[in-house]
């Protein structure tokens, strides 16, 4: 995903990680493989519970107007061309 993120970002997407990892953690983790996106710290778990995340990593593509588009769980290496078809909608 990472590769596409600036062509997608000119496409005025916005990627953002809701994490209820450590602040040290994240940190480290960016610093190794950086990327231009937001983070949410969730610590409590109040997003991932209003999100109702059963699973980790789960992906949701909202619009514009604040609406879930789709939604994906798990780890997919083909993730990127669900991305692509969504953004030319």
């Amino acid at each position: 995903m990472q590769p596409k993120l600036s062509d997608w970002q000119a496409k005025k997407f916005q990627l953002i990680l809701v994490t209820s990892d450590g602040a040290d953690d994240l940190k480290a983790f960016f610093a190794k493989y950086p990327m231009p996106i937001k983070i949410l710290l969730d610590p409590s778990g109040q997003v991932s519970q209003q999100y109702q995340v059963q699973y980790i990593p789960s992906d949701f593509l909202i619009n514009e107007k604040g609406v879930i588009d789709s939604s994906f769980v798990g780890w997919d290496n083909n993730r990127s061309i669900e991305m692509e078809k969504w953004l030319s909608k």
